[in-house]
């Protein structure tokens, strides 16, 4: 998938374009390079997620950053501590670490994960919808993520995820 990103996530509203790869092993790679409304703050990233090891390029500033390393970057600019590698794999629909239990919806499943209850919904045979606990601990902030997808032709046209509470939204849209 490849196309327009755009970030709010704090005061940051980041655009730009983005690369997303992922493999059926659940390995996922995001190019992002974008600047703020007024090109004041620019990014140009590289995440990976490979196995349980989320890696950060910061090809803009120069630094590497890998698995707590990235749990403290996002927390140092978001002041938000949270499990980010587990909230990119659900926003991804891949991996569903710690479910206890799943029950069968009219359009989709529901179930009770180790941090809380989730929901998939599946419109036209695809995932139209997810919704997930927080990737941040509850004392933090109370929230869910909301993630919605968009498909043509049978590709992703559109990931958009959300933690409504907070006003936290990425949304990725393909050309």
């Amino acid at each position: 998938m490849r196309g327009r990103a755009t970030f709010d996530v704090e005061s940051y509203r980041l655009r730009g374009r983005f690369v997303l790869k992922a493999s059926a092993d659940g390995d996922a790679v995001l190019e992002f390079g974008g600047a703020t409304l007024l090109g004041g703050h620019r990014e140009d990233v590289v995440v990976s997620l490979v196995d349980d090891t989320l890696r950060v390029l910061d090809r803009e500033r120069g630094r590497y950053y890998e698995g707590d390393q990235v749990e403290r970057l996002v927390a140092s600019g978001t002041r938000t501590p949270g499990a980010w590698g587990p909230g990119l794999r659900r926003v991804l629909a891949d991996g569903c670490a710690g479910v206890e239990s799943v029950r069968s919806r009219e359009h989709g499943l529901e179930g009770q994960a180790a941090d809380g209850p989730f929901e998939l919904k599946v419109a036209s045979g695809r995932l139209s919808e997810a919704i997930w606990p927080n990737p941040a601990p509850e004392d933090t902030f109370g929230d869910r993520l909301e993630v919605r997808y968009r498909w043509r032709n049978g590709a992703p046209q559109e990931i958009e995820a959300l933690l409504p509470t907070r006003g936290w939204r990425v949304r990725l849209e393909a050309d």
